[in-house]
């Protein structure tokens, strides 16, 4: 393969970078042309999430990073409520981001711009439904460990920090507001893939989403649909070996569905 790491700026300052895997030349294939896959997963893996698979099965992976410039672990009140602006920035700029990195990737002579497959993990659920939902480029949308109701998520993790369930309503709230998350929460969204097919693939031992929040993402999608429940917990909590096991089931899913489409079945 041929990893490179890209950065792109367009002309308002919006920045999106991204880790690019691709099939290397060869021999017997001296222009190797893959279809596309769009990764978006959580903020600490980011653009790494591309280095975990060792095998990308002839597709193109590009894993993107969130344009967020601030820290990633605030410490006390003052400086969370410090990059709260930025955060915001952030939450609405990634869609964007997506988009601009959607630009550049199709333009590219590897790149078999027929089939854009999006995947959002964990975090990157919500964004990357927001970019399938705006953008027909992207075939088919991939929701792994995610959920809809952006402010029963946010009161669910919230519990460790915030015991007492009153004021962990009223955290959640503010913190919903902050993120737009009423804007950006994915059951508002995922309705509108259609008529391009979307696929929840979901963890029994998820510690992270609320089974019912899970059930709003599904029920709000619209056909062709399809949901798979795999063993274990929240991809987030996982080790890099993991992460990678379920990259690569979801890399195998893609080409199953593909050879079942070209063959008729």
């Amino acid at each position: 393969h041929v990893e490179e790491g890209v950065r792109l700026v367009d002309a308002a300052g919006l920045e999106a970078t991204r880790l690019v895997k691709r099939p290397a030349p060869s021999a017997a294939d001296p222009r190797p042309r893959g279809p596309l896959v769009l990764i978006l997963g959580g903020h600490h893996a980011g653009r790494d999430a591309a280095r975990v698979i060792p095998d990308t099965r002839g597709y193109v992976v590009a894993a993107l990073a969130y344009p967020y410039r601030g820290t990633h672990k605030p410490s006390g009140t003052r400086e969370v409520l410090g990059i709260a602006p930025e955060v915001r920035r952030a939450s609405i700029a990634t869609p964007l981001a997506i988009r601009l990195a959607l630009d550049w990737l199709v333009a590219q002579p590897w790149v078999d711009a027929s089939r854009v497959e999006g995947v959002g993990a964990s975090l990157g659920v919500p964004y990357m439904t927001v970019a399938a939902a705006t953008d027909p480029r992207i075939t088919r949308l991939w929701a792994v460990h995610g959920a809809g109701r952006s402010r029963l998520l946010l009161a669910h993790n919230a519990r460790p920090f915030v015991p007492t369930p009153p004021l962990r309503g009223l955290a959640a709230r503010a913190a919903d507001a902050l993120v737009a998350g009423p804007h950006l929460t994915a059951e508002r969204w995922v309705g509108r893939v259609a008529p391009r097919p979307v696929v929840l693939i979901n963890a029994e031992e998820d510690e992270r989403l609320p089974r019912e929040a899970v059930l709003a993402l599904w029920e709000a999608a619209t056909d062709p649909k399809a949901m798979v429940w795999m063993p274990g917990p929240h991809v987030q909590r996982n080790r890099p070996q993991v992460v990678r096991a379920l990259l690569d089931t979801v890399l195998a899913r893609m080409a199953d569905t593909t050879t079942a489409r070209a063959t008729g079945r």
